[in-house]
């Protein structure tokens, strides 16, 4: 309706248990790349973990999807992907 204000959520402060998710599957970018990439969406589905400490602001609440069921082949790769 014309006139009438609409009521707009604050974006969720970033959970432990979504920073735990984020951080096996971490990105590992530079801290000043971070903040530009995560600054430059306002809103984001999911929770990444950008660099050390820095978090998207991610607005999904169950992140289990994104773990696939052979935990071991994401920490290989996660591993493989450090060393390069």
């Amino acid at each position: 309706m014309p006139g009438r204000a609409i009521a707009v959520e604050s974006i969720p402060e970033t959970s432990y248990a979504e920073r735990v998710v984020a951080d096996v599957l971490a990105i590992g970018a530079s801290a000043a790349v971070a903040e530009r990439v995560g600054g430059s969406v306002p809103l984001w589905f999911d929770t990444f973990a950008l660099a050390p400490g820095i978090y998207t602001p991610g607005i999904a609440r169950d992140h289990g999807y994104r773990l696939h069921r052979d935990i071991r082949a994401i920490l290989r790769a996660a591993e493989t992907l450090r060393r390069v």
